[in-house]
């Protein structure tokens, strides 16, 4: 994936997520299928069912959260990460 591929794909997922009716299209746009998480519980989460069990309670808990992300982020074709503020990401 090239930058502004990996960048529509950040976006697609973001916009996702925050919509109830499409949350499993941030799942699908997101992760792949054999994805294993680090650092969100005390094992690693493996696989895409998993995650998404990960994130239910969340979703139940607060049905219409969403994820406001400064222009301070960057997708690019090496993965996503946060510029300093110094340097925000830019528009495209």
């Amino acid at each position: 994936m090239n930058d502004q591929e990996m960048r529509s794909t950040f976006e697609t997922a973001i916009a996702a997520f925050g919509d109830p009716a499409r949350r499993d299209r941030y799942f699908e746009t997101l992760y792949a299928e054999d994805v294993v998480l680090h650092g969100y519980a005390p094992e690693p989460l493996r696989g895409t069912p998993t995650v998404e069990a990960f994130y239910a309670p969340l979703f139940d808990a607060f049905p219409d959260c969403r994820v406001d992300h400064p222009r301070n982020v960057r997708a690019r074709s090496d993965g996503f990460g946060t510029a300093p503020l110094s340097q925000p990401y830019p528009a495209s």
